[in-house]
């Protein structure tokens, strides 16, 4: 049986560089366009409960958060509210012409009877005429 010698290359095999840089500064591009266009929401630090049962909402660039803790204090926007500024402002978002995506937080652990003040709130939001109300939960791991 003959043997045959394996002609090799006279150069030595390199990477290309030139394509992964571009792979590189491209990944880099979508983090940082990703990051400009984030929606950043200014909730203070609540313990949401846990539901099964919700979806997430697209990128919207109009938002209301407002939050109840677990003492019973109102935030609008991370900015301490008491019920009677917070239906003035409702009543003053309402008017905008593009009507905004209002987000309410409510603490997991409650420390005062909280239902009343959530009650009235989510009054004071279907009443102002605003649909757009999503209620802020954790996922459930399952």
């Amino acid at each position: 049986m003959p043997r045959y010698r394996i002609q090799r290359p006279s150069h030595e095999p390199r990477i290309e560089m030139t394509p992964l840089l571009d792979v590189i500064f491209l990944l880099l591009t979508f983090f940082i366009f990703a990051l400009v266009l984030m929606v950043r929401a200014h909730w203070i630090p609540v313990t949401l409960a846990k539901s099964d049962a919700g979806v997430t909402t697209g990128r919207t660039t109009n938002i209301v958060d407002i939050t109840l803790d677990a003492q019973g204090k109102l935030y609008i926007n991370r900015e301490p509210i008491t019920e009677q500024q917070l239906r003035a402002r409702i009543i003053e978002i309402a008017k905008q012409p593009d009507k905004p995506n209002v987000y309410l937080a409510l603490d997991q652990n409650g420390t005062v009877d909280r239902a009343p003040i959530y009650d009235r709130v989510l009054e004071m939001i279907l009443a102002a005429g605003i649909d757009q109300l999503n209620l802020i939960r954790q996922p459930d791991a399952e």
